[in-house]
């Protein structure tokens, strides 16, 4: 239930740049690296801080997580999740639907022209504002 991909974005991308330190880290940058390439040390260093953060996050989301089970606030019901949790759940309900609006607002489609690097580019952009009356 990672619809937003934080672990593939913060867990996976998170342990590659460790691991990255650990390899790439070059002495004669002065930072301090002394990676595996560089015939350092440092991707012990960074795979034991690796699994210290994995230790550290899943323990501590697995007591956040079950005592959120345990109050049942962790999922939507079956019911939400069929609707959708937009819908149901997420202000204003009419958020990602045009048909939806009030009497007094309008859909105003517009084109802006904008040169950037000598080349023309056309974009359109819909706005929705109040309908003068």
């Amino acid at each position: 239930d990672d619809v937003v991909d934080a672990f593939a974005v913060h867990g996976a991308c998170g342990m590659w740049g460790l691991v990255a330190a650990g390899l790439f880290g070059d002495p004669a940058e002065g930072l301090g690296g002394n990676g595996f390439f560089y015939s350092g040390n440092q991707l012990q260093t960074q795979m034991f801080a690796a699994l210290l953060i994995i230790l550290w996050v899943g323990g501590l989301s697995s007591i956040a997580f079950f005592a959120l089970g345990r109050v049942g606030m962790l999922r939507l019901s079956d019911d939400i999740q069929k609707e959708g949790a937009d819908a149901a759940e997420h202000a204003p309900k009419k958020a990602y639907s045009f048909l939806a609006l009030a009497e007094d607002d309008a859909i105003r489609p517009f084109s802006t022209q904008a040169k950037s690097f000598g080349t023309q580019m056309m974009t359109s952009v819909v706005v929705v504002a109040k309908a003068q009356r």
